[in-house]
């Protein structure tokens, strides 16, 4: 309704600075570890000087075993009623569709979602999502990730690409979840991949199943 997104803006408005998300040029830090749909713990920390990353933040997809799930950011509980789950199901969609794009651009995909790890593997599994998709049930990476937990954070979205050093060179929310506000993240993501891959030298090469071994997801 109007005046529920008139709360939803003005709570925004509200936001410390703190909570921010991340603008370009700014270090990320990437040294944590969440587990992806596959079961394996992943560290994006060992990525940083091979790879390019694009990670971002994507709405809940969960089965009705999970749709409530509590911030405890905030004690606000989150119904399925609150959760636009074709959201995140379509944003996802759009970064597998470009998957190709982004690996010859030298960039690796990661998405995060407050979602079980078990409802992260059924739905990779239907969806045919070859990149990682990491769960953060205790919304902590979330968090440092500023994809603020306020009232409607599950309608939000956020969206890095980060460089060989580990800078951000873009930067990107949606703060509705709605499909039309994705519909340039993806093309200006690769743009800045392909970018950012034109400009860099070559990574070191190291044994490609050595690196499967550790990253399991990681088709290079």
């Amino acid at each position: 309704s109007n005046l529920a997104l008139i709360r939803f803006r003005l709570l925004d408005c509200l936001e410390p600075p703190a909570k921010m998300p991340f603008h370009k040029g700014a270090l990320i830090d990437l040294d944590w570890t969440l587990r992806d749909q596959l079961g394996n713990d992943v560290c994006l920390k060992p990525l940083v000087g091979k790879k390019n990353i694009c990670l971002f933040v994507f709405p809940q997809v969960g089965t009705k075993k999970y749709d409530v799930l509590k911030n405890p950011a905030d004690s606000v509980d989150i119904s399925s009623k609150k959760i636009p789950k074709k959201a995140g199901k379509e944003l996802v969609e759009l970064f597998r569709n470009c998957y190709r794009m982004f690996r010859e651009a030298n960039t690796e995909v990661i998405g995060i979602s407050v979602d079980p790890q078990e409802v992260l593997a059924e739905f990779a599994r239907e969806h045919s999502v070859p990149f990682a998709l990491l769960s953060d049930p205790k919304w902590e990476v979330v968090t440092r990730l500023r994809c603020r937990p306020t009232m409607g954070w599950a309608q939000r979205s956020i969206a890095y690409v980060v460089d060989l050093e580990g800078k951000i060179e873009l930067s990107y929310e949606s703060l509705s979840g709605r499909p039309k506000e994705f519909s340039m993240l993806v093309p200006n993501a690769i743009k800045t991949a392909r970018e950012l891959d034109a400009t860099q030298p070559r990574p070191y090469s190291e044994d490609q199943n050595a690196t499967k071994r550790r990253f399991g997801w990681l088709s290079l």
